[in-house]
């Protein structure tokens, strides 16, 4: 909801629109020749071979990793590696992923929600979303017109937390946000 997938293929888009020679849809741009963009996006299962989505996205990992070892002239897009692990795994693998693009100084941008990805390099958040105190009126209709798309610097290291307000908004039953709200409570406190 954040727009962090949308983001990441209009840098691909305005990538390929600059190699080709085209202009790029932006104010201003810096932006310089690569020799491939490859990209990790949606992670489907595959049927024929019998492998998970984790599985599959796993290898599609490994093959570009393999990639930028050997070429440093690439930019690598990654929209939320390991997502369909476990959040202990999965954080522990976007980590691993950032410090090896990081050490061979590949340009790269990841998207994540998870918390505590180690490693020294730039992190940005989407703001978010953003509503007026007292507004009520909230919609599946009209609720991105109260997201904050813009990035902001985050040296924190922890994701943003608004799923279960976003599901409130949204009219989620009453019990289930009860109940999330509770867990996420004492998962704070342990």
């Amino acid at each position: 909801m954040g727009g962090k997938s949308v983001l990441l293929k209009s840098i691909a888009v305005a990538q390929y629109l600059f190699q080709f020679g085209f202009y790029v849809p932006a104010a201003k741009a810096a932006i310089v020749p690569v020799q491939k963009v490859l990209c990790s996006f949606e992670s489907l299962s595959n049927i024929k071979s019998g492998l998970s989505s984790f599985a599959t996205e796993i290898v599609r990992i490994s093959s570009i990793l393999q990639t930028v070892k050997n070429n440093a002239n690439i930019l690598v897009l990654m929209d939320e590696p390991a997502q369909t692990t476990n959040p202990a795994e999965g954080a522990a693998i976007v980590s691993a992923i950032a410090s090896i693009l990081q050490n061979i100084k590949i340009r790269s941008l990841i998207t994540t929600h998870y918390s505590n990805i180690t490693g020294t390099f730039r992190r940005l958040n989407v703001k978010g979303l953003k509503v007026p105190s007292g507004e009520t009126n909230i919609t599946a209709e009209c609720i991105t017109a109260y997201m904050d798309y813009s990035l902001e610097e985050n040296n924190t290291g922890n994701a943003p937390v608004n799923a279960i307000q976003v599901a409130a908004m949204l009219g989620v039953d009453n019990e289930l946000l009860g109940k999330a709200k509770e867990a996420l409570h004492k998962t704070k406190f342990e």
